[in-house]
């Protein structure tokens, strides 16, 4: 028989390297933007909701497209900070271990007490680093966890998004941890329960369960994204103001100023319809049109024909003189 050793794997694969490598990193980089498009796009929605204002989704897609590069350096110089306290830790675990003379090689041939009881001090030690590790990365994810959407609402470099959500956070860090802290538990409790959903859907051989599973994983990773949006927006609109103009009078509100544009159209469109409306001559009705092309009718109301004609004949009577002398011409004729 034949076996391959991982000496013989690796120079096999040493010609390969340069493109592993780079399909590695154009896989990362893809990640990252898709990461960076889905943060600021969430922003964007939440800011839309809370505000109440009216926004083309189009435009919002636009907008977190151009907003997603600048995100990604944020997010680049917070991974270099989790990096460097990491770094941190195991160069602090190494020289604990260097100067307690504990051998990594040879760590599990000890068979004196003595090596054994150091051996179980120092990974008592390592625990205790790790602890300071892990207190160190949650105050420094409470302290910039407002850094990505504070870097898509303004134009400024990654370096003054840090400040500004270490700023931001300033005097209300507890209560952020608290925030935290719950859902770190809801997560606990939901992961249990899909945790159970899958063995019992592996125990009855149930298909499309991991695939169900993950989206919803990926359904409450966007709920927690929202609820910090909306964490940020409360903030920045009570604290933003003031620090803005006090530390970063050359930061451009660019979410304001993108969307600004949109909110003038709208308000000329509609203005320009109201005034389109007011100005259009009034249609009459058919009723209405059929009583002007009627004749005016005079408020004298018309007379019969048997009144008209006599009155007509006392006319004619008044106007002919009478045929019969009156009792003045009988005296004058006798005289």
């Amino acid at each position: 028989e034949y076996y391959i050793t991982s000496g013989e794997i690796f120079y096999e694969m040493l010609p390969m390297l340069p493109v592993i490598l780079t399909s590695f990193g154009v896989f990362m980089l893809l990640a990252a933007f898709a990461s960076s498009f889905e943060m600021a796009m969430i922003f964007v929605l939440t800011d839309s909701s809370v505000s109440g204002e009216k926004r083309s989704f189009g435009k919002m897609l636009a907008f977190s497209f151009k907003r997603a590069f600048p995100v990604m350096g944020t997010t680049v110089l917070l991974s270099l900070i989790y990096l460097a306290v990491f770094a941190v830790f195991l160069i602090a675990a190494a020289a604990i271990a260097v100067s307690m003379g504990i051998d990594f090689s040879s760590i599990m041939y000890y068979e004196d007490i003595s090596s054994q009881m150091q051996l179980g001090i120092y990974v008592i030690i390592l625990f205790v680093l790790y602890l300071i590790m892990l207190a160190f990365v949650i105050l420094i994810s409470i302290i910039y966890s407002m850094s990505i959407f504070a870097r898509v609402k303004y134009k400024f470099c990654g370096a003054a998004s840090l400040k500004y959500a270490r700023l931001l956070t300033k005097g209300k860090r507890g209560k952020i941890f608290g925030n935290m802290l719950l859902i770190a538990l809801i997560d606990i409790v939901i992961a249990g329960l899909l945790s159970y959903a899958a063995n019992t859907a592996s125990d009855f051989d149930i298909p499309f369960i991991p695939f169900l599973i993950q989206i919803v994983i990926t359904f409450i990773g966007m709920l927690v994204s929202v609820f910090w949006a909306v964490m940020f927006i409360n903030f920045d609109n009570v604290k933003g103001p003031d620090i803005i103009s006090s530390r970063f009078a050359k930061a451009i509100n660019i979410k304001d100023a993108y969307f600004q544009s949109e909110t003038v159209s709208q308000d000329y469109t509609y203005n320009q319809n109201n005034s389109q409306q007011n100005n259009a001559p009034v249609q009459n009705s058919p009723t209405d049109e059929k009583a002007e092309s009627a004749p005016a009718q005079s408020d004298v109301q018309p007379v019969d024909a048997q009144t008209d004609n006599s009155l007509n004949g006392e006319l004619k009577d008044a106007d002919q003189p009478s045929a019969e002398p009156s009792d003045t011409d009988d005296k004058v004729i006798t005289e």
